[in-house]
């Protein structure tokens, strides 16, 4: 990371993103795979169907976290020479009825 605190920024937003990431995929998995059990238990669905529904319910979770490949901080925060570019162009006003 060197010197930028960017970076470090970066990299704090990205692992909370990540924790909560995780926290919503375990919750999908453990409710699919609680339903296809009691269905299953129930002879509500058979047993190849609930493998089925479990192996789609992975691939989203994997497509789910793919996401994360694309993070980006600035949907967070700006940066430093962002926030400094915006404070100059605020301070040059143009007289619109001059």
């Amino acid at each position: 990371m060197a010197d930028n605190l960017d970076k470090l920024i970066h990299a704090l937003k990205l692992s909370k993103t990540k924790v909560r990431n995780i926290k919503k995929n375990m919750f999908f998995v453990v409710g699919t795979v609680a339903l296809i059990l009691a269905g299953v238990l129930t002879k509500n669905v058979n047993l190849d169907s609930g493998i089925l529904i479990h192996e789609l319910s992975l691939l989203l979770v994997i497509l789910n976290t793919i996401r994360l490949i694309k993070f980006k901080t600035s949907q967070f925060h700006k940066s430093s020479t962002q926030l400094k570019n915006e404070k100059a162009f605020s301070k040059t006003k143009v007289c619109v009825e001059c």
